[in-house]
């Protein structure tokens, strides 16, 4: 019986995905167990990868091909200087195993996790590597092919024309600059850089132009056709988008050289079987997501809604690209918004300018390969004309809209009203099944709702935003407040951390940001929540001293019409009826000179009946003493629950004398993984045990989440398979 897909392909497809679900658990087992952080390491291996040019040096992978225990498994490898390594050489490496860091929130990007996708378990530090033989594998002669396109198209075309020809031709975008590749994100048009069944679509095109006046057997055409398509896959870095593609076009292929008609969804719910085969981590990648639902929305939903008797050319092509776009996002909408976060109405009117730019760069870019060089000038005016405007569209983008993220039952509900939409009207027994499965999850939903809306708890989260702070508290009446938020130079925290955990938590208002102090890696992450989410109110203490992150903050400040308070030792805010902030640092009348920034942090406590958690911002053992000093007649005031602890951990804070007064039993320390400061301090955490406090640490913990209710708190990070319970 059909119902979306005939009955052998739901078999098919939930063969896959079970197939698919037990292989990941098998391998998660060998991830987890079978490297140990910081073991040293001596091991036979070949080079997987291509050899990449970074800020760090040079980076490529390797496969490790001798010694039982990590056999098969890979590892990324990092060299300073230059190398003469290439693809497919043994080589022998000395080094120190180190974990992959990664943001390890809930709704946020994780680097390990997505690694785990081309089966590479961690990095290795090296202190030696020996070239025992060079390569001579069938797959290194591909890697050379590709070697070769990518010189060809360097000495020929600018920079930029370059990095766009080996994202389009070669799935290549380790030299597209980040900007670029955040203009497509921002618009929504990610997909067009991706190889896909479009881009597929025009390398068969062009090839078989060439094979009809070289070949004139039609088998043979179809033979050669499939055996460049194999060819192709082989050279271009592998995407779930890419393969399913290929995979679909060869079947089609194969189905006209028989004489056979081919059923589209059976070549699409077959190359989806094949790709999860090949390695089952695609079931839980985006791309594979992306990639499978777009190409089966455009299947069904486009005859459902293209209906056109528009005659003019031009007015067809720009209503037939509106349809398109439409119809392939009706499937993957909730995924987008899960993955990404967002959706950017702009992106279907990007799509009709930019298409036929990148139909011509990806013709010109093929063409290139086999035309001589001394010919390329002939065609590189049209290329980088083509490339300039190309670029110069991914750039517009408006109406991006910041989405929160639909949990399961909300993408069910979806999922069933696109189902009715679809499914013809002559199979009333089905539509009568999924409206009455819609009404129940339409009604758990709304359990689900009133639920949480009933739970009166007071939620505190310690976001990993990598070496710096951020801590999120949602109150009992729904308000939130978002104390610091992280930063980096290199990285944009807010828009790839704190914005998407954020939404995660179904959060697009801020009633209150505390910026403790304008250090970068407390306040970068903060400066895109501003600008892209509600937020209501900003309190920030008076500044010792002036910063650009000080001047910068201003002006975000004045262009987003945001409330500023500005308070001292001794203010009080109250939040909500039981939810009181109290500031003991910095002082109105003495303010530290030495080191400035981190010595006038906002020190505050947030107080909830009998629970308390103080937050210090980068206090060091100058401003410790100078706050005992003031409260020497009431010390019992600093006394808390939780303690976040000064300066990540340093040991230039968190003296006994302070610890002791404050008397937390949990300390939370916001710290990145590997950090070149060795925080937190060896000595500080024996400072804590000495107090009997239990500590909590973003780099070992990843997100820890407390919640109290009921004079009970509850603590939980990603390592604990139990909650612990502490009574209030």
């Amino acid at each position: 019986m059909k119902i979306f897909l005939d009955l052998k392909l739901f078999i098919i497809l939930l063969i896959s995905i079970i197939l698919g679900i037990s292989n990941i658990k098998i391998q998660e087992k060998r991830f987890n167990s079978i490297y140990k952080a910081n073991e040293k390491l001596t091991l036979i291996a070949k080079v997987d990868s291509d050899i990449e040019e970074t800020e760090d040096g040079i980076k490529f992978t390797i496969k490790i091909i001798k010694n039982t225990k990590y056999k098969n498994t890979k590892l990324q490898v990092y060299i300073k200087g230059k190398t003469n390594t290439e693809y497919g050489d043994i080589v022998k490496v000395e080094g120190t195993f180190q974990n992959i860091d990664s943001y390890k929130n809930s709704g946020v990007f994780n680097l390990k996790e997505y690694l785990k996708k081309e089966k590479i378990y961690g990095n290795l530090k090296i202190n030696n590597l020996e070239i025992l033989s060079k390569s001579k594998t069938i797959k290194s002669i591909f890697f050379k092919i590709r070697k070769y396109i990518k010189e060809k198209y360097e000495s020929s075309y600018s920079s930029k024309t370059k990095s766009y020809l080996e994202v389009i031709i070669l799935g290549d975008k380790s030299n597209l600059e980040e900007e670029t590749k955040n203009n497509f994100k921002e618009g929504g048009i990610s997909h067009i850089l991706a190889i896909s069944g479009m881009h597929i679509s025009i390398i068969i095109l062009l090839i078989k132009k060439v094979l009809d006046k070289l070949i004139k057997s039609q088998k043979k055409k179809y033979i050669v056709l499939i055996i460049l398509l194999i060819i192709y896959s082989q050279v271009i870095n592998f995407s779930s988008s890419a393969i399913r593609s290929i995979i679909m076009a060869i079947l089609h292929i194969i189905a006209k050289a028989i004489n056979k008609k081919d059923n589209f969804l059976v070549n699409l719910s077959l190359s989806s079987l094949v790709i999860l085969i090949i390695n089952p981590y695609n079931l839980i990648d985006s791309g594979f997501q992306l990639s499978f639902l777009a190409t089966l929305s455009l299947v069904k939903i486009l005859p459902k809604i293209r209906n056109s008797i528009i005659q003019n050319k031009i007015l067809k092509y720009i209503y037939t690209s509106i349809i398109v776009s439409i119809s392939a996002n009706i499937l993957i909408l909730p995924i987008i918004i899960k993955s990404f976060k967002k959706f950017s109405i702009s992106m279907y009117l990007v799509q009709i300018f930019i298409i036929p730019f990148l139909y011509a760069i990806e013709i010109i870019g093929l063409i290139t390969i086999v035309v001589p060089k001394k010919l390329i000038f002939m065609i590189k005016p049209i290329l980088e004309m083509s490339v300039l405007i190309f670029d110069e569209i991914s750039k517009i983008h408006f109406f991006t809209i910041y989405q929160k993220v639909p949990s399961i039952i909300e993408m069910i509900i979806y999922y069933i009203f696109v189902l009715l939409f679809i499914i013809k009207v002559k199979r009333k027994i089905i539509k009568k099944f999924l409206k009455e499965v819609l009404i129940i999850s339409i009604l758990i939903c709304m359990l689900i709702n009133i639920t949480n809306i009933s739970k009166k708890e007071l939620e505190i989260y310690m976001i990993d935003v990598g070496q710096g702070d951020g801590i999120l508290i949602k109150t009992p009446q729904e308000k939130n407040i978002l104390i610091d938020g992280g930063g980096d130079e290199k990285y944009d925290i807010g828009e790839n951390v704190l914005i998407p955990y954020l939404l995660n938590k179904k959060i697009k208002k801020i009633d209150y940001i505390i910026i403790t102090h304008f250090d970068s890696d407390h306040v970068k992450g903060i400066f895109k929540v501003i600008k892209k989410l509600n937020v209501k109110n900003v309190i920030i203490s008076k500044q010792k001293e002036d910063s650009e992150n000080f001047q910068e903050f201003l002006k975000i400040i004045r262009d987003n019409k945001i409330n500023i308070i500005i308070v001292k030792a001794e203010d009080k805010i109250q939040i909500e009826k039981d939810i009181v902030l109290e500031i003991f640092w910095p002082s109105e009348k003495i303010q530290i000179a030495d080191n400035a920034l981190n010595n006038n942090s906002i020190v505050g406590k947030i107080i909830y009946n009998k629970f308390s958690i103080l937050f210090t911002g980068d206090i060091e053992e100058k401003a410790e003493k100078a706050i005992l000093e003031k409260y020497k007649n009431n010390q019992e005031i600093l006394k808390s629950t939780i303690l976040k602890i000064a300066h990540h951990g340093s040991k230039t804070s968190s003296t006994i004398e302070f610890l002791s007064k404050v008397n937390p039993r949990i300390a939370i320390i916001g710290v990145g993984e590997n950090n070149n400061f060795g925080h937190p301090s060896i000595i500080t955490l024996k400072k804590l045990k000495i107090i009997n406090c239990e500590v909590f640490r973003t780099d070992q913990d990843g997100e820890i989440t407390i919640k109290i209710k009921n004079k009970k708190m509850k603590v939980t990070n990603i390592k604990m398979s139990k909650k612990r319970i502490f009574d209030m």
